[in-house]
């Protein structure tokens, strides 16, 4: 038995089980005053956010544009790098692995 186990199994053994679960309790309380500050925090930011894209997004665009020729060279780039790499690993597995220590 590990010293972690031989701990664990003195925490919730008959002469701690109430100590241990008296502070399992106590740390699962929640804490106001950091909550408080979590949503102030949350708040100030989504306020900023809101700020800073309403600069970049004033006005909002009227329609959704978006660049199709990038997006299609983008994806015909994308298949041909998959391509490779999936041409590449067929024709490295069908070599006999002595072939391959080999080249090595």
């Amino acid at each position: 038995m590990t010293a972690v186990d031989r701990w664990l199994a003195q925490l919730f053994d008959r002469d701690h089980i109430d100590e241990t679960c008296r502070v399992l309790a106590g740390a699962s309380e929640v804490d106001e005053a950091a909550a408080a500050r979590v949503e102030a925090a949350q708040r100030t930011l989504t306020q900023m956010l809101v700020k800073v894209l309403t600069g970049v997004l004033d006005p909002p665009p009227a329609t959704l544009a978006a660049p199709w020729s990038y997006v299609d060279a983008v994806g015909a780039v994308t298949l041909v790098a998959v391509s490779a790499a999936a041409a590449g690993a067929i024709r490295l597995t069908c070599r006999p692995a002595v072939a391959v220590v080999r080249d090595l």
